[in-house]
């Protein structure tokens, strides 16, 4: 039995590689926010550069621009078409404790927000991430496992994988005010040991 960062560790370094071409999330340049252009590259390298210029955008941009890229990265980049303009600019202006008291509720939405403002201190939470954070406890027989809340999803994979994670994962010590926080911890934890 191992912790999770060493399960995701040694997951990361069976499947991660200087060119990444198993990564499938391909960016619609067509709709690209004003003055972000993206190098040619594989999947992956277009999204590590697309979080790069969008934080540097957040980082100079007035509150239009922030509201804009907020939007792009979560109805453009995440297809996410759902939220109302008020809750956009909600996911653009609240202080990150604010959204993150939110727990599950947006949190496809919110943690893209909060990833499009500060890659380095934030990062996408959704049901593909949950499904996995709980899929590799189980493949790795993790120590002390940990319940990431299991999200709704419209991927019919994740959909399969979820009533399955439902019935493997009831006797799991459930961490629904914190899981966001402990999420981010485990992801430096990473960052640390690379």
């Amino acid at each position: 039995m191992i912790p999770l960062q060493d399960a995701i560790i040694e997951y990361a370094n069976k499947h991660i590689d200087e060119i990444n071409a198993w990564y499938d999330w391909a960016i619609d340049i067509d709709n690209l926010p004003a003055g972000i252009n993206l190098a040619e590259g594989n999947q992956y390298a277009q999204n590590i550069e697309l979080k790069n210029k969008l934080n540097k955008a957040w980082r100079t941009g007035d509150d239009a621009r922030k509201r804009e890229l907020t939007h792009y990265y979560i109805y453009h980049w995440g297809g996410i078409r759902t939220n109302l303009p008020k809750t956009i600019t909600s996911y653009t202006v609240d202080a990150p404790e604010q959204l993150i008291a939110r727990k599950t509720q947006g949190i496809a939405s919110w943690s893209k927000a909060l990833c499009a403002r500060n890659a380095n201190t934030h990062a996408i939470f959704d049901a593909r991430v949950s499904a996995s954070l709980n899929s590799l406890q189980i493949i790795h027989n993790v120590d002390q496992k940990i319940l990431f809340p299991i999200l709704p999803s419209r991927n019919n994979v994740i959909k399969k994988g979820n009533k399955r994670l439902k019935t493997m994962t009831n006797l799991w010590e459930r961490n629904n005010a914190g899981f966001y926080k402990t999420y981010l911890k485990l992801l430096d934890l990473l960052h640390q040991n690379k």
